[in-house]
């Protein structure tokens, strides 16, 4: 009985300790077939390993908003970066947190809430620790 308690306690645990948003993930690369490219800018890495990535942010016929992150091949083993959309080429307090990973790889695609002033942003700052500075940024044109 005491394990099964404590199975149960750490099952809880698990489930509790999910990513950011992950119901905004865009699992179905057809629903983006008729959208709009809005906006697009190259992906700049401070680490030079890393040379890749297209941001996208798309408009579908339904006015939902999505970020396309792609051609992505960024990994840190280390810490969460954090995805940001941002007015400025810092993260401020109008800046807004999309989601955060470890591993961008590939193409990667989220909903952005309704709402959101998407031509008040700029910029796409990936981020991990706040004092370090962005790992990667983009101008969104």
């Amino acid at each position: 009985m005491k394990n099964f308690l404590l199975l149960l306690l750490s099952a809880t645990f698990f489930i509790s300790c999910k990513k950011d948003n992950p119901q905004y993930i865009v699992k179905d690369p057809n629903a983006l077939d008729e959208a709009t490219v809005i906006s697009t800018g190259k992906m700049a890495f401070s680490d030079e390993r890393y040379d890749e990535g297209i941001v996208k942010i798309y408009q579908r016929k339904d006015a939902v908003y999505v970020l396309g992150l792609e051609q992505m091949n960024y990994q840190t083993a280390y810490f969460d970066t954090n995805v940001y959309l941002s007015s400025t080429l810092q993260v401020t307090t109008t800046s807004i947190k999309v989601f955060s990973a470890k591993k961008l790889h590939g193409n990667n695609y989220y909903t952005l809430s309704s709402g959101i002033n998407i031509p008040a942003f700029k910029y796409l700052i990936i981020q991990g620790d706040t004092d370090a500075g962005p790992v990667a940024s983009a101008i969104l044109k």
